[in-house]
């Protein structure tokens, strides 16, 4: 009996050895696997697999994820994360797979129409606004949803392996003749809506890939989503063929600025891609010549958030004023004007994002007020545009002005004193620019003056909300202020809507702009050159434009304005393709 009880004992305890062993053994498996991959990420290739083992996972700095990540497909679980591969086709896994989102419904499918009303709109901040037809609108049943993406793990390691491993043109998503039409495309189209970028050193994307992989890759994403649109030949927003690629190496690329920054991240050029996201976000295009992009005032405030912080870090907020500063011993250099630009378009989103959104701006524009007009005015402001940006500084220090004075850091409740400041100081200031901007051949229907008609639309309008309720069942009697702001608020909209016609130029602009009954009485014509430039606009102005034109439409539902308003704004010919 003992003798059994003994062998018993010995063969547990060999299955126990073996097994064991067996453990140490597919250990040494999976540890070896990984050594082979890091070796092989150090040579620079990126698409290598842990051998399968009883432990696979997802591998990302050393660590293994033994579960299935939401989002990303089974098969990249055992894979070393890359964010692109070397042909970039197979990034199609990064892109959330759109028929399990429901993107595909077909048309019959779709929920049943419902009558649309105006009677349930009410009005609110421009976004909100926006969102409140969307949602109830029969027509934006698939535009209104939320949008998913896919959980992003970027890879710590060397900053040279990081260069390659987010370059477009290692990675074989664009070729450097993809990337140099992108950068002619953007300082051709875009640049000029938002400039902030350096013309002299940073238009060659050669000079700039070698300088900041990180901003060559945001400007190639901004050129690739208006690959088509920059062709005379077609009509509609086309994308480059590798544009998902491009886009699933971006959103790696800035969410390890997001997620596992370092001191040498906190960059010029970093803060540049920042901006470049927030006001040319990526788009999606499931459908040719349509597509939805992807901002929204969350994702915009959170991503300025960040930049914000980059500039504090950086010192932005003195170092690009001091330079400038009338006592300043030392005349500006190239490099102080870059800062000033970036800053100053720090700033613009700021107040953008308070205005459109309701969101609380966080940086003080005054000190940039104070040597604005120097900046615009020196001898070595070489970029044409500079005093464009000088401008829009002053607008956007008017209204943080009129937040304070207020008391409401998100501009919502303005008293009438404070409101009627702001009005006259945007008098003073069109009076001041008009005269110099159109010397530098800047448009009524370019930045700033859109900008200047947003300000006035938003900051004026934001009184009325109950005034132009679908609730108020009947009418009282209105505040000379409120009358005052319904007047400025119609103007600034008529404005809007009336700079993209053919009746209206450079030299009658003034003359056609001061009231509503100034405007021609005869239909209009939409300017096709006007709208060409407007397709390149920074995300937000789209944002501005509806706004604009639903509140004309939303006064005239609620009878505040009568028809001949509605007439002089909406009564265009119709065009063909748009």
């Amino acid at each position: 009996m003992k003798w059994k009880t003994v062998q018993s004992l010995l063969r547990k305890s060999g299955r126990f050895r073996n097994n064991h062993q067996k453990r140490i053994e597919d250990l040494e498996e999976t540890l070896r696997g990984f050594k082979n991959a890091d070796r092989a990420l150090e040579n620079g290739d990126v698409n290598v697999r842990v051998a399968n083992t009883p432990n696979e996972g997802f591998a990302n700095s050393g660590n293994v994820y033994n579960e299935p990540l939401p989002g990303v497909n089974g098969e990249a679980n055992h894979q070393i994360y890359s964010p692109s591969t070397t042909r970039g086709q197979e990034l199609s896994h990064h892109v959330p797979n759109t028929s399990a989102l429901g993107s595909s419904t077909s048309p019959s499918q779709l929920p049943a129409e419902t009558p649309f009303t105006m009677d349930a709109v009410d009005l609110d901040t421009p976004m909100s606004t926006l969102r409140n037809i969307a949602s109830l609108s029969k027509d934006n049943v698939s535009a209104s949803r939320n949008m998913t993406y896919d959980p992003i793990f970027p890879m710590i390691g060397r900053p040279e392996r990081r260069a390659s491993v987010f370059d477009p043109v290692t990675q074989g998503i664009f070729t450097m003749e993809d990337a140099q039409q992108s950068f002619d495309i953007f300082f051709e189209h875009c640049h000029p809506m938002a400039p902030f970028l350096c013309i002299q050193s940073q238009r060659s994307a050669a000079l700039v890939r070698e300088a900041s992989p990180v901003l060559f890759l945001s400007v190639c994403a901004v050129g690739a989503r208006f690959w088509q649109t920059a062709n005379r030949r077609t009509n509609y927003q086309g994308l480059h063929g590798n544009y998902r690629a491009i886009v699933a190496l971006l959103d790696s690329s800035l969410a390890r600025l997001l997620l596992q920054p370092i001191l040498s991240d906190v960059t010029l050029d970093h803060i540049r891609s920042l901006l470049l996201y927030i006001q040319w976000m990526p788009v999606e295009q499931e459908t040719p010549g349509i597509c939805q992009t992807r901002y929204n005032d969350i994702s915009a405030w959170s991503v300025l958030g960040l930049a914000i912080r980059y500039s504090i870090f950086l010192g932005l907020d003195r170092s690009a004023v001091t330079p400038f500063s009338t006592p300043n011993s030392t005349d500006p250099e190239q490099e102080d004007f870059s800062r000033l630009r970036v800053w100053i378009n720090v700033l613009t989103c700021d107040c953008h994002l308070m205005l459109s959104a309701g969101l609380p701006a966080s940086v003080d524009p005054e000190p940039v007020t104070m040597i604005g007009r120097a900046f615009a005015s020196h001898e070595k402001a070489l970029q044409p545009d500079d005093s464009r940006v000088a401008a829009i500084s002053e607008l956007v220090a008017i209204v943080k002005r009129a937040a304070r004075s207020s008391g409401d850091p998100r501009l919502r409740v303005l008293d009438a004193a404070s409101l009627k400041k702001a009005n006259a100081e945007f008098d003073n200031w069109e009076a001041f620019w008009t005269s110099n901007l159109t010397r530098n051949n800047c448009h009524h229907n370019q930045m700033p003056f859109t900008s200047l008609r947003s300000y006035r639309l938003a900051i004026n309008s934001a009184g009325l909300g109950s005034m132009l309720s679908g609730k108020q069942q009947h009418h009282e009697p209105m505040q000379l202020s409120l009358l005052q702001a319904l007047d400025a608020s119609l103007l600034a909209a008529a404005q809007t809507i009336f700079a993209l016609s053919n009746e209206t130029n450079t030299q009658t602009w003034t003359r056609q702009s001061y009231s509503l009954t100034s405007f021609p009485l005869r239909p209009f014509t939409i300017d096709e050159t006007a709208l060409g430039r407007f397709r390149f606009s920074v995300d937000s102005s789209w944002i501005t434009h509806s706004f604009a034109a639903v509140f004309l439409v939303l006064c005239y539902a609620r009878g505040a304005i009568d028809g001949n308003v509605l007439f002089f704004c909406f009564f265009l010919k119709p065009k063909p393709c748009y």
